[in-house]
């Protein structure tokens, strides 16, 4: 993570795909959606590049991955209290354990999709 701190983009791909996978199913299973949790586990590798140079090594870096993580997916969790978004009660779980949910008239816009396809092709070009 000190690497990653200086500015080593190799060091932040190799953060990456250390813990994107093992990321991607925590926020998934706390959200209880798993397309949901990995786009979560993206927003969290967003976060944790643009706080690289703020990180100080006092816990564990999975630690500090984690709770950004796991902030976030509190954040999501609000936000779906918020908008009354809901599980079918009469849905079974898919493959994965979750149920389906209801169609949310208030998601997210083309707009802000689009934004984050941006954000994501930025880390991505980062990555490589």
């Amino acid at each position: 993570m000190e690497r990653v701190r200086d500015g080593d983009s190799a060091a932040f791909r190799a953060l990456f795909e250390r813990y994107t996978a093992s990321l991607a199913r925590y926020c998934g299973r706390f959200v209880g959606n798993l397309a949901r949790g990995e786009e979560l586990a993206q927003d969290a590798f967003v976060q944790i590049f643009q706080a690289r140079e703020r990180w100080e090594p006092r816990a564990k870096v999975s630690t500090w991955i984690y709770t950004i993580a796991n902030n976030l997916c509190l954040n999501e969790m609000r936000r779906a209290e918020r908008r009354g978004k809901s599980s079918s009660l009469d849905a079974e779980p898919d493959e994965g354990g979750f149920a389906h949910e209801i169609a949310d008239p208030s998601a997210r816009s083309g707009e802000t999709v689009a934004a984050g396809g941006e954000l994501e092709a930025r880390l991505r070009s980062l990555l490589s």
